[in-house]
């Protein structure tokens, strides 16, 4: 998490996948190439990226700076149509009918292809004109590398844009364009849980931050959990690995007392039927160790279709599981922290008839209605599929009548298609305790457990409800219950995850910072101290640092931090790389000679008071007080 100039650091804990060339510095690769020499908007300097907080933002930030020459009517609505027709996918806001607005236009864009990347960007780009044609822009961001790339690629777009004065389509912007949106989603936080979580943080004001690959940090100090997707940083790896093979859980569960169908290791294609049919059918056939319902074949009813499910199902692993398939809905149960927090029904991926349309048809229109804004929801016709609709006496071409609903897919899942509906209400009491117990006994604090009943609002004792799976790390979704990543993070972080900081500037501070600490001490066990020379807690010196930065992300990153004090020694601590929090509470100004830039940033930061300490004592006093 450093000052990132051409290109992401190593502490992004992202591969250096980006070299950019903005056309005053030779690069070894160009990824983008240079605009053209006629350039109409120009940067005036480098880019500044900075992965602590400036100006006020609540998640890493750029700065810019743009100039832009004369243009005309003509241009403008060039300019115009190309925006329209590239972003056509993510619509921006601004028309753009003047200079001013060319601006706007492209500080807005910056944030929407990101998004579109899935990079998480929360906040909107803030301008200043400094001129009539020079402008400077803050734009939110996350990797240095990823916003480098942005704008690069959108200094190339505007450029050629705004020297035409008639729109046609360049392929190989279009070509550029989705390339690098790939590459974006590449670098971004992987699966939509890690998104919502960030998003949930940023709406409910929990401070976050990155900390290597997918993992991030929710809240500071002793209030800091770590999650990467739905596991925590108390996700036991015995779990996991447990969970994480089906066989295992199973066999744990089933050793406890807990109801599941019959289950079997199947070697082959022959002892797969054999023990379909001792087992009797309907069966199930899954890989031990897939998620979201990879290579999971059910309600199989034939020995051809058993040996076509193993057949597929042996690709994804090499050991293979037969069931006994059990009649009933599926439901998703979801425990955090052994409480049953969420519940959904999941629907297969079918299609109603509606006696006019053929199935075909039926399938096409709904493809049309959700593959835009609910993509898992795609519903495609694979062999299987076909099969399925054999077994149920009917085609591609059936009309079906009004009413009749008709799955295309064995399974319910989410990600196969499955459409989910809430349905925490409707759970009985046995089941609560039934999902919560396994959770419990698997010591999984996040855990998915997948339940199929006749009915969710009977008890699984009187019609025979079993547990089909534990998953550990399971997809949460914001479908159904956009509300349950903020009610995960306020259940896991205490305290918003917020540690008292206290901001301290001046170039001769040890008295004071020596007293505030020993003021502090009566109130908390592990004062820290964040100078540019290293870390301190309780007056011992933890680990030497190259900057203030470094120290104060040392800090906030351990587990015993009840409070930080922070000290600025010169405008470059904060100039260089950010602050490194969001938000802090009391700001103690021992001298008042810094930059615009820089006591901008602090006061916009400071939630509480900001103290021109001329009198240490009643300084201290009045913070404490």
């Amino acid at each position: 998490m450093e000052i990132d100039k051409n290109q992401p650091s190593a502490s992004d804990g992202r591969p250096n996948a980006f070299n950019i060339s903005y056309g005053w510095k030779t690069s070894n690769i160009k990824t983008i190439s240079d605009p053209p020499l006629q350039s109409l908007l120009t940067m005036t300097a480098e880019p500044r990226v900075y992965h602590g907080y400036m100006n006020g933002y609540r998640q890493p930030s750029a700065f810019i700076s743009l100039a832009i020459k004369q243009t005309d009517a003509a241009q403008l609505e060039c300019l115009q149509r190309a925006i329209t027709y590239y972003f056509k996918q993510l619509p921006l806001n601004t028309r753009i009918q003047s200079i001013d607005e060319v601006i706007a236009c492209f500080g807005e864009a910056l944030c929407a292809l990101q998004k579109a990347g899935g990079i998480p960007v929360f906040e909107t780009v803030q301008i200043d004109k400094i001129s009539s044609h020079e402008f400077t822009l803050w734009v939110p961001m996350l990797f240095g590398g990823c916003f480098h790339q942005v704008n690069a690629f959108l200094l190339r777009l505007f450029n050629h844009y705004l020297q035409q004065t008639a729109f046609s389509v360049d392929e190989q912007l279009t070509v550029l364009m989705n390339s690098l949106i790939k590459t974006l989603r590449v670098h971004a936080p992987q699966g939509s849980n890690s998104l919502n979580f960030l998003k949930a943080a940023f709406e409910i004001k929990i401070p976050w931050m990155h900390v290597m690959l997918n993992a991030f940090q929710f809240g500071q100090g002793r209030y800091s959990r770590w999650l990467d997707s739905s596991i925590t940083d108390e996700t036991a790896k015995i779990s996991g690995n447990i969970a994480g093979s089906k066989r295992a859980a199973a066999m744990l569960l089933q050793k406890t007392g807990f109801p599941l169908p019959e289950q079997y290791v199947v070697a082959t294609e022959t002892e797969a039927v054999e023990r379909a049919n001792r087992v009797g059918y309907p069966v199930v056939i899954k890989p031990i160790d897939q998620r979201g319902g990879t290579g999971v074949f059910a309600n199989l009813i034939s020995v051809q279709g058993v040996r076509k499910a193993f057949q597929q199902a042996s690709r994804q692993t090499q050991t293979v599981l037969l069931e006994k398939h059990i009649p009933g809905k599926d439901y998703r149960l979801l425990v955090v922290k052994g409480k049953l927090a969420w519940a959904i029904e999941r629907i297969p991926a079918g299609v109603t008839g509606d006696g006019v349309n053929s199935i075909q048809t039926l399938v096409e229109q709904h493809n049309q209605r959700h593959q835009a804004m609910y993509p898992l929801r795609y519903i495609q016709i694979s062999e299987d599929a076909l099969d399925y609709l054999r077994e149920q006496q009917v085609s591609l071409t059936t009309v079906l009548e009004a009413g009749r609903f008709v799955p295309l897919n064995r399974i319910a899942n989410i990600s196969a298609g499955g459409t989910p509906v809430g349905v925490l209400d409707k759970v009985h009491p046995d089941n609560k305790r039934l999902a919560e117990s396994a959770a419990e006994i698997l010591r999984i604090d996040i855990a998915g457990v997948d339940f199929i009943s006749p009915d969710i609002q009977k008890s699984y004792r009187e019609n025979g409800g079993k547990i089909l799976e534990v998953n550990v790390q399971p997809q949460l979704g914001s479908t159904t219950a956009p509300h349950i990543y903020r009610q995960i993070l306020s259940t896991l972080i205490h305290e918003q995850g917020r540690i008292p900081i206290i901001v301290v500037y001046g170039h001769a501070q040890d008295d004071f910072v020596a007293q505030l600490r020993t003021l502090l001490s009566q109130r908390y066990a592990h004062v820290g101290i964040a100078r540019a020379d290293g870390a301190v807690i309780n007056g011992e010196k933890i680990v030497n640092t190259q900057s203030l930065f470094e120290a104060g992300q040392h800090l906030l990153l351990r587990k015993e931090l009840d409070a930080l004090i922070y000290c600025i020694n010169a405008a470059h601590d904060i100039n260089a790389q950010g602050l490194v929090f969001d938000r802090f509470d009391t700001l103690f100004l021992l001298q008042n000679d810094l930059d615009a830039m820089s006591i901008n940033t602090l006061k916009k930061a400071c939630t509480g008071r900001t103290l021109l300490a001329g009198d240490i004592s009643q300084a201290l006093n009045d913070f404490l007080h």
